[in-house]
């Protein structure tokens, strides 16, 4: 779509993965629609007594951001409230950019986050080198849209965009912690609307697991091998 910008030094294919709780997802599942934070509004530029045009409408900038998921074990499960499972959503870069909807006066930047690492205060008129910038493993997804009811809906402050689901979600992996009944409901939810794959991390030997039923010497495998995955997903979807 041409309003949707990928960074030039992002594969398409990097596959990306975005924490939601179960509410979350059965509202984007429900309304098919993403939501970004948004952020202050630019104030629309007035028109000269000279202008006879009406003065622009003001822009609204809204974030997301996600995580790159280079391996299986990238998703860190441990929550500081583990009263409930988590839920991550599983994508990719070309599958969001491809999965969202813009109007003309809507753009999405899809961009890898960059952090300036701050140093000690600098004496003024020296010359020092331009600080390092790291890169954390995140991408940052900036909507600009105009309009004062950019933000408007249900949420106040959160900004809105029709997504494709079916493009979207590659899958759902739900926390190691999570009942099989919950896997089981989260896995026809999501299936009535798509065609991603529902799995339960898997538990393998490894460093701690506070909290976890199983002792202290458990880790969990956040992303599932796509047989294993598969083969879960067909069990848990609806007849």
């Amino acid at each position: 779509m041409g309003n949707i910008h990928v960074g030039r030094d992002l594969d398409r294919d990097q596959r990306i993965f975005r924490y939601v709780g179960f509410y979350d997802l059965i509202e984007l599942l429900t309304f098919s629609q993403i939501s970004f934070a948004c952020a202050e509004s630019r104030p629309p530029a007035a028109a000269t007594a000279n202008e006879e045009t009406a003065p622009s409408p003001a822009i609204r900038l809204a974030h997301q951001s996600w995580t790159l998921l280079h391996r299986e074990d990238a998703i860190a499960w441990h929550a500081p409230d583990m009263s409930q499972p988590r839920i991550c959503i599983v994508s990719s870069i070309g599958a969001l950019a491809e999965s969202l909807f813009t109007n003309d006066t809507t753009n999405v930047f899809i961009e890898r986050t960059c952090r300036v690492v701050q140093g000690p205060a600098q004496a003024p008129f020296r010359q020092f080198p331009a600080p390092p910038v790291l890169q954390d493993g995140t991408v940052s997804v900036i909507v600009s849209a105009e309009g004062d009811a950019a933000c408007a809906g249900p949420r106040p402050g959160n900004l809105r965009l029709l997504a494709d689901l079916k493009a979207l979600l590659l899958g759902v992996i739900v926390s190691p912690d999570a009942s099989i009944r919950f896997v089981e409901l989260t896995s026809k939810l999501v299936q009535h609307a798509t065609n991603a794959f529902v799995s339960r991390a898997s538990l393998t030997e490894g460093d701690d697991y506070p909290g976890s039923p199983h002792g202290p010497t458990a880790q969990y495998s956040a992303y599932p091998y796509p047989m294993e995955a598969a083969e879960k997903a067909a069990r848990f979807s609806p007849a």
